[in-house]
C-alpha cells in the first residue's frame, strides 16, 4: 500500500529512548525541522508534590536539551484540567479550553508558558464527531442499472 504525501520526505529517527518510565521519547530529524516527540504521563493529582516535581524537571530538561528550532510534540496522559482562562496563559491555552483548573494544569501552563508550548486542541472548536462504519467494498452491494 502506498501513500502520496504532499512533499518529499527524508528523514531519520535518532534511537528512542526513555528518560524515566514516565517521559519515552523520540527524535525525528527532517530536511524540513527536527521534531521531538514527548510520551508523557505525569503523575496524577494526589501524588506526592516530590514525584510532580521530579517529573517536571525532567520534562524540563528534556525540553530544554531539545535545538532551539526543533518542533516539539507532547502527547501521553497529562493528568491535568487546565480551565478556560485562556486570557491569563494567551500564549499556551486557547479560548476553547474547557474545565476547572486543577494542580497539575497550573503546573503544566507554566511549563508551557515557559517553553513556548501550546495546548493545540484548545485553539479550535470541538466539533461532535461524525459516526461512521468502515465495509470493505467486497460486502457493498451494488444496485443494477
Amino acid at each position: 500500500m502506498e501513500v502520496a504525501l504532499p512533499l518529499q520526505i527524508d528523514f531519520f529517527t535518532v534511537a528512542p529512548y526513555a528518560v524515566s518510565e514516565r517521559l519515552p521519547v523520540l527524535g525525528v530529524n527532517t530536511k524540513q525541522e527536527d521534531l521531538l516527540v514527548l510520551s508523557a504521563y505525569a503523575p496524577t493529582l494526589g501524588a506526592d508534590p516530590d514525584i510532580k516535581d521530579f517529573f517536571y524537571n525532567q520534562l524540563e530538561d528534556t525540553v530544554g536539551k531539545a535545538s532551539p528550532s526543533a518542533r516539539i510534540i507532547i502527547l501521553g496522559d497529562i493528568n491535568t484540567r487546565v480551565a478556560t482562562d485562556y486570557m491569563s496563559w494567551p500564549e499556551c491555552l486557547g479560548k476553547f479550553s474547557s474545565g476547572k483548573i486543577n494542580e497539575n494544569g497550573l503546573r503544566l501552563l507554566e511549563f508551557f508558558s515557559r517553553n513556548n508550548i501550546f495546548i493545540k486542541h484548545s485553539f479550535f472548536s470541538e466539533q461532535k464527531p461524525q459516526k461512521s462504519v468502515l465495509v470493505p467494498s467486497s460486502l457493498l452491494k451494488l444496485a443494477p442499472t
